[in-house]
């Protein structure tokens, strides 16, 4: 991701988290007072990318890769020219879906999806194993992936990685959520927009001011 890009995007979201603002101070009806936070307590959870980091799907594609990994095994990328980024959490509706049923030595059913998730902003495919998932979180809807999951909005979490050889980012989900809720979906628009806004880009801008030795 070179730095134009970059720049294009923070303006985008800054611009709609600003409309947001001024249509409620304009109206008189929410009025804050922010006590200036110190690093560690604002930034904490964000230093050792340890946390999962809301996402419009669009970001992906704009995602530099770290020539690291972190816990031995996830792609370690970076958005906003600085901030470190391998979890995250990704909202949007199932548009297409594959799934494969396997035994396992012991007998047990293991199951493996893909899945494409559309957001609005792009689309991604998504990877689900069962079989190395906490299968209580997917119990649910197992037995009829298909039916229970394809056209459904969902809330997934997990890791980015990039998929060889086609050298894509792709997502291996670790937790998926069917929203039922017809508000969820906006709610979880907004949400992305504010942390963006407020957290992840002040957070590069910040690491952008400290000098090289210390970032």
């Amino acid at each position: 991701m070179n730095e134009q890009t970059s720049d294009t995007h923070t303006t985008s979201v800054t611009s709609v988290a600003d409309d947001i603002n001024n249509n409620n101070n304009n109206n008189g009806t929410i009025t804050t007072t922010t006590t200036p936070l110190k690093y560690d307590d604002r930034y904490r959870d964000l230093l050792y990318s340890k946390c999962y980091f809301k996402l419009f799907i669009k970001l992906i594609a704009r995602l530099t890769v770290v020539e690291s990994r972190v816990h031995s095994r996830n792609v370690l990328f970076k958005m906003y020219s600085k901030v470190l980024v391998s979890l995250v959490e990704l909202s949007g509706d199932v548009v297409w879906l594959f799934y494969k049923i396997t035994s396992t030595a012991s007998g047990d059913a293991s199951m493996y999806i893909q899945l494409v998730l559309d957001d609005g902003t792009g689309a991604v495919r998504c990877h689900i194993d069962t079989d190395t998932c906490h299968r209580s979180r997917f119990q649910s809807w197992m037995n009829s992936p298909r039916s229970s999951l394809l056209g459904k909005y969902v809330r997934v979490w997990g890791h980015l990685d990039i998929e060889s050889p086609t050298n894509i980012i792709e997502l291996h989900v670790s937790k998926l959520e069917i929203v039922d809720d017809l508000h969820q979906p906006t709610l979880l628009s907004l949400q992305c927009i504010d942390v963006h806004n407020n957290l992840y880009i002040p957070y590069s801008n910040y690491l952008k001011s400290l000098p090289p030795s210390s970032q």
